[in-house]
């Protein structure tokens, strides 16, 4: 019988009891019986319960709102629609978020069992795509973060790449073609089952009217599990395994989600490979945001949220001033919370985990501390906030790690 853990648990993660479960129902089982099978969404589930997506869907059903044993009816229920072939998603709530950059960005907010579904998803695809993926692309995979790519802009530019250049697509998840990307789905190497279920995630995103005109439909939601994989796929397909071929000496580019990043010696091969870039993109009906080639040593760049300057032999990293106004905005709403002094350390602790350690200076750390004594925040313990390691230690173990992956 499924159950969940109980007793306490560490950073909320499953307990031991729980993820020793896990480890037993899929050693019990080959992985084609295992996959997508009841078992699975259960454990799904319970990953989803121990780390994120806890938030409910448009139908109000959150993890607390049935016992475990319906739970398991429900469970039941989903992997028999989903082995038949007639699952279809339920709607989504449109949650808005503002940028860093400026704007906002619209993330999707699924019902709990359309989560369970989508986690699935990308558990069975995500070991076949793994495989298939360029190494420059670090958005959406295990094991990878912005902080690798940061790792190796500045091991580049230590090598002599001080031309670089940066763009975004501009509402990419919006603009993905479903119709391409079923394509895609329905010709992996996996079970028919795992196919349909796939192509039914993403087919939700069809455009009623797009349909009646023959126009393909456009759009997969930006917000569950399999999202960031499946827009991975796509730009794989249409943009990676290509341009691949076109990275010549003396060039390193970097992808991260809808953002990428051409660095290297000579500013003429770096705006080539970049127009080949956006060429390929076009050609899929996705727009790039670009920005001007730069010289690191004589200006400066923003990506992924972080100021890239060059300093004689050294490359520097700076908090932009959009993420210092998007932090002072937080500490501004937890003012209003019930206990603003505690949320407003979580708030700050959180944030700084997020760049940490890459744009550690002391100058940074005297302004962080003058921002939080204006809100009335004193850090009694610095520590907490300081990092464990600099970024000369941390950028060598991020780049080891991916050298053991090869």
């Amino acid at each position: 019988m499924f159950q969940y853990a109980r007793g306490p648990r560490i950073s909320g993660k499953p307990t031991n009891h729980a993820l020793n479960r896990i480890q037993n129902k899929k050693a019990d089982k080959p992985p084609e019986k295992y996959l997508l099978s009841k078992g699975h969404l259960e454990d799904c589930l319970q990953k989803i319960r121990s780390t994120a997506g806890k938030a409910p869907g448009p139908d109000g059903v959150r993890l607390d709102s049935f016992s475990e044993s319906q739970w398991e009816k429900k469970l039941k229920v989903l992997a028999q629609s989903i082995n038949k072939g007639t699952y279809q998603p339920g709607p989504t709530k449109p949650v808005i978020l503002q940028k860093d950059c400026g704007g906002t960005r619209t993330i999707q907010v699924p019902n709990l069992i359309d989560r369970v579904a989508s986690r699935a998803c990308l558990e069975v695809f995500s070991p076949i795509l793994e495989k298939r993926f360029v190494d420059w692309s670090y958005g959406y995979r295990p094991g990878r973060s912005h902080l690798h790519v940061f790792a190796h802009i500045s091991k580049a530019y230590e090598e002599g790449c001080v031309y670089l250049a940066h763009f975004d697509v501009r509402k990419a998840f919006d603009h993905v073609n479903i119709r391409k990307l079923s394509k895609l789905i329905r010709e992996m190497d996996v079970m028919d089952k795992a196919k349909w279920l796939g192509q039914s995630i993403v087919s939700k995103g069809l455009l009623d009217d797009g349909e009646a005109d023959g126009v393909d439909g456009l759009g997969i939601s930006q917000g569950d599990s399999a999202s960031g994989l499946l827009f991975n796929l796509y730009m794989h397909e249409f943009h990676d395994k290509v341009l691949d071929g076109c990275v010549g000496e003396g060039l390193q580019v970097y992808r991260y989600a809808d953002d990428l990043v051409v660095i290297g010696k000579d500013e003429l091969a770096v705006n080539q490979l970049m127009k080949q870039s956006v060429g390929l993109l076009q050609e899929v009906g996705l727009e790039c945001v670009c920005e001007d080639t730069v010289n690191l040593q004589a200006g400066s760049i923003d990506v992924l949220g972080l100021t890239i300057s060059g300093h004689g032999n050294n490359i520097e990293f700076n908090l932009t001033e959009t993420c210092w106004s998007r932090l002072e905005r937080s500490l501004d709403e937890g003012l209003n919370q019930d206990f603003p002094t505690c949320l407003n350390k979580q708030v700050v602790k959180a944030w700084r985990q997020a760049v940490n350690p890459v744009t550690w200076t002391g100058r940074y750390q005297e302004r962080l501390v003058n921002l939080l004594s204006s809100f009335g925040v004193t850090l009694h313990e610095d520590e907490e906030y300081e990092p464990k390691q600099d970024w000369s230690q941390v950028r060598n173990t991020l780049l080891g790690s991916l050298d053991l992956r090869v």
